[in-house]
């Protein structure tokens, strides 16, 4: 069975920021790669309640929830639609560096086929109950209204 992973959004050194914890390891996200990761497994632990499952396009969620986030983050506007392929890139390589070949159980891929023209939908690959999400819930009420 593959291992849990802890999704945290908590205080280090009176900052707020985001980790992820897998097989007894830390590991530190810059915001962007965090509040990426953070949305899918949100996603992916409530499938069930989104129209769309765990699948999202990032690139359409709207730009009141990024500035949300980012305020959240205490940091300016995310640059959206350029950054996410390569936000997805940063989290991959940090799990890699700490947990190795672990990490593979963590890969956000992209789901159903793809149209012309098209971008599709990405998932985090994993069971919903491998997921913890600690000091997430106000980012699951955004996702929600976002979505829903």
């Amino acid at each position: 069975m593959p291992p849990a992973i802890k999704v945290v959004w908590g205080a280090k050194s009176n900052l707020f920021c985001g980790w992820l914890e897998v097989c007894g390891e830390t590991i530190d996200l810059p915001p962007l790669p965090f509040a990426v990761f953070a949305l899918h497994a949100i996603a992916c632990k409530y499938q069930g309640e989104l129209p769309e499952g765990a699948a999202l396009k990032l690139q359409e969620l709207p730009d009141e929830l990024w500035d949300t986030l980012g305020d959240k983050m205490q940091r300016s506007r995310f640059s959206k639609a350029s950054d996410f392929k390569t936000a997805t890139s940063d989290v991959r390589e940090a799990l890699r560096k700490k947990v190795g070949p672990v990490a593979r159980h963590f890969v956000i891929e992209p789901v159903g086929k793809k149209s012309q023209g098209q971008k599709r939908s990405l998932a985090l690959q994993i069971r919903p109950e491998q997921i913890q999400l600690i000091g997430l819930s106000d980012w699951w009420r955004l996702l929600h209204q976002a979505i829903c």
